[in-house]
């Protein structure tokens, strides 16, 4: 519980001192099934830095499923731009990646942006 709120408060101080005219993620799709999720975002003409923070923000949000795989969009007809994988806890990445996905910290996010 300590950890999660840490990483709230963290996600939190991120989001207050992000600068003011970063523009806000939109919410395209989310497929949930209870244990993992997927959703799409769209934040046009986004930097690779804005495209983080987003992904970052956005799994900040997930309560519930155990993994989640998010994918920013500039724009939907371009294809994706940034991918985040979030990951709960160490048991969720031995059961679900073998163990692949690997973190000191949890729960743990890798982004990767072209």
């Amino acid at each position: 519980m300590r950890t999660r709120t840490t990483l709230i408060a963290a996600g939190l101080l991120a989001t207050l001192t992000a600068c003011s005219s970063d523009p806000t993620y939109t919410v395209v799709d989310v497929r949930d099934n209870g244990i993992m999720r997927m959703a799409d975002l769209q934040l046009p003409d986004a930097t690779q830095a804005q495209a983080e923070q987003a992904i970052r923000d956005y799994t900040g949000t997930i309560d519930g499923p155990k993994w989640a795989t998010v994918t920013l969009y500039r724009e939907l007809s371009e294809g994706e731009f940034c991918r985040g994988t979030w990951v709960k806890d160490q048991q969720t990445s031995e059961k679900l990646s073998g163990g692949s996905f690997k973190s000191d910290t949890w729960p743990a996010l890798q982004v990767q942006c072209p």
